[in-house]
């Protein structure tokens, strides 16, 4: 669905995080604060 444009990839992120933040990203998600987080490498 995402290769044939039909679904948003951006609409389903709810915040990112650098990857040195990954146990705060895990806390929010346990939490229930947010439904998808997205590391990135450098942030």
């Amino acid at each position: 669905m995402l290769e044939a444009g039909l679904l948003d990839p951006a609409a389903m992120v709810d915040r990112t995080y650098p990857l040195a933040d990954a146990g705060k990203a895990l806390a929010a998600a346990a939490g229930r604060e947010l439904i998808t987080a997205v590391l990135l490498p450098q942030a």
